[in-house]
C-alpha cells in the first residue's frame, strides 16, 4: 500500500511538471486546434469533392483517400527534412508547430467557399410527381 501511494505521488508530481511545460502545452494546443478543424471536415470531404468537381461517389472517395495518404506522407517527410535542415529543437519547434497548425486552420476555411449547389432530385430539388412508394 505504501509503495502504491509513493508511485501515485510521483505520478502526480510528473503530471504537474508536464502541465507546466510550455513546449508541451504549445504543441498540444496547436495539434488540438488543427485536429479539430481537420476532423470536422474529413467526414464531408468526399461530398465536397463530388459537388465541386462533379465526380461520382466512388471516384471522389478514391481521390480523397489518395490525397490524404500523399498529404500525410509528404507532410511527415517535409517536416522531418525541415527540422533536420534548420536544426530546430524545443521551444522553437513548438512555435513552428503552432504556426503551421494555425496556418492549416486558416486554409481549411477555403473549403467553405463553394460553387452553386448541384440540383439533386430528392435532396435539393423536389420530385416531379412526388416521391414514389415501393
Amino acid at each position: 500500500l505504501m509503495r502504491a501511494l509513493r508511485e501515485l505521488g510521483a505520478m502526480l508530481k510528473l503530471t504537474v511538471f508536464l502541465l507546466l511545460t510550455p513546449v508541451l502545452i504549445t504543441n498540444t494546443i496547436g495539434s488540438s486546434s488543427e485536429a479539430f478543424a481537420v476532423d470536422g471536415l474529413v467526414p464531408f470531404l468526399t461530398k465536397i469533392f463530388e459537388s465541386q468537381f462533379g465526380l461520382t461517389a466512388s471516384m471522389a472517395s478514391l481521390l480523397t483517400g489518395v490525397a490524404i495518404i500523399f498529404g500525410v506522407v509528404g507532410g511527415i517527410l517535409f517536416s522531418s527534412w525541415l527540422i533536420k535542415k534548420r536544426d530546430v529543437h524545443g521551444a522553437r519547434l513548438a512555435k513552428y508547430t503552432a504556426g503551421i497548425a494555425l496556418g492549416a486552420s486558416v486554409f481549411i476555411t477555403c473549403f467553405l467557399v463553394r460553387c452553386p449547389s448541384l440540383q439533386i432530385v430528392g435532396a435539393t430539388r423536389p420530385y416531379a410527381t412526388g416521391p414514389r412508394s415501393l
